[in-house]
């Protein structure tokens, strides 16, 4: 089975070019076709959208679909999604209002001013204590903060298996500087957690726990049996182990920077993609084209010759004329397919070139 990875477009795809090259494997995007027709299997690294280009029956997703990858991206849609079956979420609402109510009671809100950024894009934090209700954006989701100091979590799964998990920590004001990051405010810093904020997933010295890990993989299977999730849980502890986890969001296209993640996804990668059989991936949602046979059946007799109601002006140019529109329409040799359309032709130009 040959197999690529399928990205929303080629050059602005990174990790997933890493991925590729670490597999052995071509990068495709919407407008790019594989170079090989059959038996290819399509590794969905965050597209939403089916290729432009027709999916023969013989290509697979080996992973997630387009419409896993819809779900996930949309973080109203993944809520809606995940609280359906009971997965426990942050508290979230689509309307300003049920926020502003929180803001007044003293809850710290987040407002996200897009539901498909990453990386804390189009996050908001409001805070009483330091803003107003004017303060308070209009926005497609609002998500209460979490309530009590917290932890939280990157769990990587594939295929049903928690394949990495890291833990987002602080970084010194050292390590923030010695990054070439601006130290952001105090507040900021502690309340976003991002990448420019100062905040890191790391491995090293993680509080980990059976339970964060099957949250995750509950998560996964609930958006549809998701093959590969990334989940960020928050979790509080008590006592040495997680007494409230809630998720947070799902990702479909996770940044592949350190070996030991890529490896990671190799391994869960490669014995799926040297199977010679479709048995571990979902089939294109294409269905067959049925072509119909039709019985041989007798010709039909000739229908009578018609004896025409007009008159022709000039029955040699309009001899000549007919021979000329049929010439022009279908060139030299005459088809089944271009009858209907002959029939209307010559009935034009007779219309035209005769008179009661």
């Amino acid at each position: 089975m040959s197999a690529y990875i399928y990205v929303r477009n080629v050059r602005r795809a990174p990790f997933a070019r890493r991925l590729a090259r670490a597999l052995g494997i071509g990068i495709v995007d919407s407008t790019t076709m594989p170079r090989t027709r059959t038996g290819n299997a399509l590794i969905n690294w965050g597209n939403s959208t089916t290729p432009n280009w027709r999916l023969p029956r013989e290509f697979f997703w080996l992973g997630n679909t387009p419409e896993h990858i819809s779900v996930a991206a949309h973080k109203t849609r993944t809520f809606e999604a995940l609280s359906a079956v009971g997965v426990p979420i942050l508290e979230h609402t689509t309307r300003r209002e049920d926020a502003l109510a929180w803001f007044r009671n003293g809850s710290r809100i987040y407002a996200r001013t897009t539901v498909q950024g990453h990386s804390g894009e189009g996050l908001v934090f409001l805070d009483p204590q330091n803003n107003t209700e004017q303060d308070v954006p209009n926005a497609p989701l609002y998500t209460k903060d979490f309530g009590t100091p917290f932890k939280e979590y990157r769990v990587h799964v594939a295929f049903g298996n928690v394949i990495d998990i890291t833990q987002k920590k602080r970084l010194s004001t050292e390590e923030i500087l010695a990054r070439g990051l601006e130290l952001p405010p105090d507040r900021e810093r502690l309340q976003v957690r991002t990448y420019g904020n100062g905040w890191v997933f790391t491995r090293a010295n993680i509080d980990d726990h059976q339970d964060i890990r099957n949250l995750a993989l509950r998560a996964a299977q609930s958006l549809n049996n998701m093959p590969i999730a990334v989940v960020d849980i928050a979790a509080e502890w008590h006592g040495g182990r997680p007494v409230r986890s809630q998720v947070i969001e799902v990702n479909t296209a996770p940044a592949l920077r350190s070996d030991t993640l890529l490896d990671a996804y190799v391994a869960a990668l490669r014995p799926h993609i040297d199977r010679t059989d479709p048995v571990p991936v979902v089939a294109v949602d294409v269905p067959p084209v049925e072509v119909a046979v039709a019985e041989p059946v007798a010709p039909a007799p000739p229908p009578p010759p018609r004896v025409p109601d007009v008159q022709v002006v000039d029955v040699r140019g309009w001899r000549e004329g007919l021979q000329e529109v049929i010439s022009n329409y279908c060139g030299n040799v005459l088809t089944t397919q271009y009858v209907d359309g002959l029939k209307t032709a010559i009935t034009t130009y007779m219309d035209d070139n005769t008179q009661r």
